[in-house]
């Protein structure tokens, strides 16, 4: 019974009553946004090509470097841009890469 009380003051802690979805969901993303890394835009954009495009390429050296500098575009767009869903974001940076294969 405490670990169930314990659960409701947790989600209580996460969820406020008087706050609306739209603002959770803005705070959520400022959340994601700040701590979006090269590193995590770079698992994110393979994660997206490989699995959701299905798509299979040879990972060479200048492949990765492609994909490393769109990993990096996509943290700097992100950081200098208010608004922008780093979902969004990357998806359309590996359109783009996928267009030049």
């Amino acid at each position: 019974m405490q670990s169930d009380q314990g659960h409701r003051h947790f989600s209580a802690l996460l969820w406020p009553r008087m706050m609306q979805p739209p603002l959770l969901l803005a705070l959520y993303l400022t959340h994601v946004k700040a701590r979006l890394t090269k590193e995590k835009a770079l698992s994110f954009l393979l994660t997206y090509l490989i699995v959701d495009r299905q798509q299979s390429f040879t990972l060479d050296q200048m492949t990765l470097f492609n994909l490393t500098n769109l990993a990096a575009e996509a943290e700097n767009r992100l950081s200098a841009e208010e608004g922008l869903i780093p979902h969004e974001v990357i998806e359309s940076l590996a359109d783009q890469f996928l267009e030049s294969l």
